[in-house]
Order: C-alpha cells, then structure tokens, then sequence
C-alpha cells in the first residue's frame, strides 16, 4: 500500500508543469530592465536575460525589444545528482534539507570529526548550483566532499563543522536550466531589505532558509558561473542603479574574506575587470532578493558569492576542482575567527 501511494507521488510530482524557460537578447541595453520586476532576469551586465512568459509579456507590454538567444548547454542525466559518496562515516554524514517542486531531493553533506568530542567548532556551508545552469560550483563541491573525508583532514575537521549541498536547484540542473521547474530564479526569491524579491516564495528557497535558521553558520558561500570573481554585498541600494558601491556595515570584513578567496585563485586574482579579483555586489549590477544579503542581514554570517567560470555550463569540468581547491579550504579556515 505504502509503495502504491509513493509510486503515485512521484508520478504526480513527474508530471507537474514545467514553465518554459527563454534565453534572449535584450535590442536595447539592460538597463532598460528594472532588476526588480519579477518573472524576468537580467545575466549580469552582458544585455542578455532569462524570462518566463509572464516575462516576454511584461517586455511587450512595456515595449522593449528582444530576440531570441541559444545556450549550449551538456545532456544532464539523474545520477549526476548523486556523483559523490560519503564513504567514511567517522568524517562525513548525508543529509537532506528536503524536496524540489519536481520531488527530487536537495542533498548535502555534513563533514566534521564525529569522534571528537568537548571542542566547539564553527559552522560553515558551502552551497552550489542555485542556478541550474551554472554547473561548475555543483561539481567542485562534490569534489571537496570526497576530498575533506581523507584522513589528512582529521584536524582540519576537528576545529570546522562543514555543511555541503551541492545542488540546491536539482529541477534546474536536470532541466539545463537557470530557474527552478516553476519558472523562478531562486537567488531572486529571498526576503530582500527593499522588498523587492520575486514572489511567491519557492519551496526550495523556503527549504534553504528553513535550514540557514536551524545552524549557526558564522561563514559560508554560494557558488555561481558567468564570471570569476568573488562578489561580496551589499547587491542592491534603493536607487536600483548598478556602479555604485553598496557597503554593508562590516563591509572590510567582506571584502577582506572575497580577497582570501582570490588570492588562490590564479585567474581571479588576475583579473583585469575586477581588481584584485573582487567586487562589492551592486558596484557590479544591482539584484534584489539574492542569498547573499539575506544571510548576512538575517542570519548575521559573513557570506559570499563566488563566480567560478566565464562559461557557464563547460563541457569538461575536471580542470575547475585543482583550480578552485586550495582557495575553497583557505575560505573555510577564516571561519575559526568569527
């Protein structure tokens, strides 16, 4: 009986309407678009954005054009989900912080010495693919799962609680898609201090809070593709208007742990658009509801946004886990301060 109900679920849950996804081009340049309005998402500063049909009918109705844009983007198959292991329960322990609108489940990992005892650790996350699309971060992620479980990491993970999820949007990411099944880009959809976040809230984002309220991260970081720099808030001002620097009140704070990340990071640290491998968030371009600002206003953790690759879905991935390795476990030292 109890298989027939889950067998039912899952069909309903299979069959559920995905809302179409568009990739276009902006005609005209994007500050046309106001990072606020809802159903449609500007990709950076490039002119080009995602929108559902209430996006394109919110375009044409205020006259902007647009045309169609491509994306390459791999095949994705399921078990690509579930492409780490925790092999060594003394290190790392699965967990689940529940299911996507599709009912696919959001995994992570826990890894910390759980035969050591009496000794406070600082609670650290690392959270990856909130963009379905942006493959990169999921990847390194699970790479650092399987790499922090060696035993040269026993002290490591003595002083660290580390919580990993490598893919928040797994609807996204099986689809070869930026937005959830429903058609919203979650890194829009938390409670912004303008309030002017997407709506209505997205069980996976609801999900991901849910979590953030149940530990006591002092550091953490989520993981994106499009770019390579690590981008610190505050991400919006009241004038919704992008070159202007947003500091949030420990702004040398957030900037100095961007900096720890690129400074081991040869290509960030290198980069010429922006110095010394970092940027505030709105100096940037302005988004509203982004996971960044809200944990750090509502959950009082010093937590980043890294951009990890200017390709957003690259065919091989294998080349990105050597080049973000050292600068992941430099990032995760800093949280012994906090």
């Amino acid at each position: 009986m109890n298989f027939v109900v889950l067998f039912c679920f899952n069909a309903l849950v299979s069959a559920a309407a995905i809302v179409p996804e568009h990739y276009i081009r902006l005609n005209d340049t994007s500050a046309a678009v106001e990072p606020h309005w809802p159903h449609i998402y500007l990709d950076g500063k490039s002119g080009y954005a995602y929108a559902n049909p209430q996006g394109l009918a919110l375009l044409d109705a205020r006259h902007i054009a647009y045309t169609a844009a491509t994306r390459l983007s791999r095949p994705k198959q399921l078990s690509e989900l579930f492409d780490w292991n925790c092999t060594e329960p003394r290190f790392c322990r699965t967990f689940s912080i529940g299911n996507s609108v599709r009912g696919h489940p959001i995994q992570g990992a826990r890894l910390t010495d759980f035969k050591s005892t009496g000794r406070h650790r600082a609670q650290f996350v690392y959270i990856g693919n909130i963009h379905g699309d942006e493959t990169v971060g999921r990847y390194v992620l699970a790479r650092l799962i399987e790499d922090l479980q060696h035993k040269r990491n026993s002290n490591f993970l003595q002083h660290l609680d580390i919580y990993i999820i490598p893919s928040v949007n797994p609807d996204g990411f099986l689809l070869g898609r930026r937005t959830n099944a429903n058609g919203y880009d979650l890194n829009r959809n938390f409670p912004d201090q303008f309030g002017w976040e997407t709506h209505p809230r997205q069980l996976e984002t609801q999900h991901i809070m849910n979590f953030m309220h149940a530990h006591n991260f002092s550091m953490g970081a989520n993981l994106h593709g499009g770019d390579i720099v690590a981008n610190y808030g505050f991400d919006g001002n009241k004038e919704r208007r992008s070159g202007q620097y947003c500091a949030a009140p420990d702004d040398r704070t957030l900037s100095y742990i961007s900096s720890v990340y690129a400074r081991q990071h040869t290509r960030m640290m290198k980069s010429r658009e922006f110095p010394g491998g970092i940027t505030n968030g709105c100096h940037w371009y302005v988004l509203y509801g982004g996971l960044q600002d809200w944990a750090y206003l509502n959950r009082t953790q010093y937590h980043i946004t890294l951009e990890l690759s200017y390709v957003k879905d690259p065919m091989r991935l294998q080349p990105y886990w050597p080049e973000n390795r050292d600068a992941l476990y430099a990032y995760m030292r800093h949280a012994f301060a906090f």
